[in-house]
């Protein structure tokens, strides 16, 4: 481990024998950035045995672009130069990711990319499918293909002009990009869960720390009792979320519910925070003891309900199906 106080999002380079501890922190000399106070990344040799710094550390990145922001720097070699990648812009829709290179070694000095040619090596703006497009590494795989990888997943091709990394050939970065390579073969995939404990799956999770378990197991599946917490509340409701793991997906709830009092609701949800979620459940109201709510959200944080009436039944299903922009 390294022990380097203060150190945040770091990163290893070992070059002729040599470890190289990379990450950064917070400046706040005006001489640096005219922010006066920024993200700077720094470099320093450590002893991969103790994690201790062995020398000077050194300052190789800040900048003065958007927020003062240089975070996430990693350092590779190829081709007798030394290449400096961070991430700028701040974790906003500014983000995007720079590079810089160097011949004489992990410290620099620094050769910056040629701006609009070169750098930003991506940057997405408020592009609708990936945005935030820093804190990415440069991989060559087997055979001898570079690809940019991205901390929001993409994979996108990289060709090397006179030097430097140019990546999706300076275009942005999409869902599907075209690249020479091995494809992989998208397989349908089905999971179920029946909910025969007697602990949940690893893959469900609470949207907080619960006060007291809210659930339990028996013969007919997942009991989830009620609360006092509605999910738009700052508070752990009674609700289990899992993560959508792919854009074109069905998902469907089986449920066994009888409200008996108004107000009582149970249902399924497609959530990102409480002010933007959409969801479908069955609640009871003075009006209706059976009643089908379906919540939407627009651009403008309004939520709209839909609602019909349905008969006493045994159990009912509600599917949500999910589909990329424009299918």
């Amino acid at each position: 481990m390294v022990t380097h106080a203060d150190a945040k999002l770091p990163a290893l380079f070992d070059d002729d024998g040599k470890v190289y501890f990379s990450a950064v922190n917070q400046i706040k000399d005006p001489n640096m950035t005219r922010h006066g106070l920024g993200l700077a990344s720094f470099a320093t040799e450590i002893d991969l045995a103790t994690g201790d710094a062995v020398g000077p550390i050194r300052w190789h990145r800040w900048s003065d672009f958007g927020l003062g922001i240089a975070e996430g720097p990693h350092i590779f070699k190829k081709g007798g130069f030394y290449y400096l990648s961070t991430a700028e812009g701040g974790t906003d829709e500014g983000h995007q990711q720079w590079i810089f290179r160097s011949k004489e070694g992990p410290f620099g000095p620094w050769e910056t990319g040629p701006e609009g040619t070169v750098n930003p090596v991506i940057f997405n703006d408020s592009h609708p499918e990936i945005r935030n497009t820093g804190h990415l590494d440069f991989i060559e795989d087997v055979g001898g293909k570079w690809w940019a990888l991205g901390r929001e997943t993409f994979l996108a091709p990289v060709e090397w002009r006179d030097g430097w990394p140019v990546v999706n050939n300076r275009e942005k970065i999409t869902l599907e990009m075209k690249a020479e390579g091995v494809a992989v073969q998208q397989k349908k995939t089905v999971w179920r869960d029946d909910f025969q404990g007697p602990e949940l799956d690893l893959g469900w999770y609470h949207l907080r720390t619960p006060l007291k378990k809210a659930y339990r197991f028996d013969s007919s599946g997942l009991n989830l009792f009620g609360g006092a917490y509605k999910i738009t509340e700052f508070e752990c409701p009674s609700m289990l979320l899992r993560k959508q793991t792919h854009f074109s997906m069905d998902w469907t709830v089986e449920l066994d519910f009888h409200p008996v009092t108004a107000g009582e609701e149970a249902g399924t949800a497609i959530w990102w925070s409480q002010f933007a979620y959409a969801s479908v459940g069955l609640r009871r109201t003075p009006k209706s003891d059976h009643e089908i709510v379906c919540r939407t959200v627009n651009e403008q944080g309004e939520f709209t309900e839909n609602l019909a009436n349905v008969g006493h039944e045994t159990s009912i299903h509600f599917t949500i199906q999910a589909r990329p922009l424009g299918c």
